[in-house]
């Protein structure tokens, strides 16, 4: 059970902006965006990984080559995953060598085959049941600022240790410091070749936020910040 010390920290959800926006600065140069951006978009872990060292938000740490590059167009069997816990995005280790890992606190990847898929298939009688894992975009609100953060396609991330893994969690106590409670986020999760939202909060209303947790996470994951 968590410390009774910790605190719940609930924020008010701050509008969303609209996905169809585009950076203003071409997303492949290297040029790094300001901190006080309306919107921030990454499209790798290296690009991440320079802005938050140009300001001072993380260690220079090191980042490892692309493991394995999986077929996103293809879906893998649901069973490929374990079941959910709370706290995987403190164990990314449970996941090691996995395809197309995206965690909110837990491992989101399975429920989005094997429930929020036929869940959308169920409501659009007639569509191709062609959904895929390929180019869906996080948009994340900051509560407390109203900035936006873009990472792309994350189902297709390759964190710093070359793991197919985009840890929601981890990116969020990165770029904005939240570090302990539960915090609610602004999303969208869009993929480009669709516009389908991700969220599918059609079918499901509580996606409409996105409330993560950031108990000990400083603590798992200090040496970005300190190495």
């Amino acid at each position: 059970m968590k410390s009774l010390a910790k605190f719940l920290v609930l924020f008010v959800i701050v509008p969303l902006f609209s996905c169809e926006k585009e950076p203003t600065t071409p997303i492949d140069e290297p040029q790094i965006q300001s901190l006080d951006a309306d919107t921030l978009f990454f499209k790798d872990e290296k690009q991440f990984h320079d802005f938050l060292f140009a300001h001072h938000l993380a260690a220079d740490y090191s980042i490892a080559p692309p493991k394995v590059i999986h077929d996103c167009s293809i879906l893998p069997d649901a069973n490929t995953y374990p079941s959910q816990q709370s706290n995987d995005y403190l164990h990314e280790d449970r996941f090691t060598g996995m395809p197309f890992i995206v965690l909110f606190d837990h491992i989101a990847t399975r429920k989005h085959i094997n429930i929020f898929f036929p869940a959308y298939y169920d409501d659009h009688p007639g569509v191709p049941h062609d959904l895929n894992l390929c180019g869906v975009n996080e948009y994340i609100t900051n509560p407390q600022t109203g900035q936006v953060v873009c990472f792309y396609d994350s189902f297709n991330w390759r964190d710093e240790n070359g793991e197919n893994i985009f840890n929601t969690n981890k990116k969020l106590w990165l770029l904005w410091g939240f570090h302990t409670g539960n915090v609610t986020f602004g999303v969208a999760r869009i993929q480009t070749s669709t516009g389908i939202d991700f969220t599918f909060k059609d079918n499901f209303p509580e996606h409409k936020s996105l409330t993560v947790s950031f108990d000990s996470i400083a603590e798992t994951y200090n040496h970005l910040k300190t190495q």
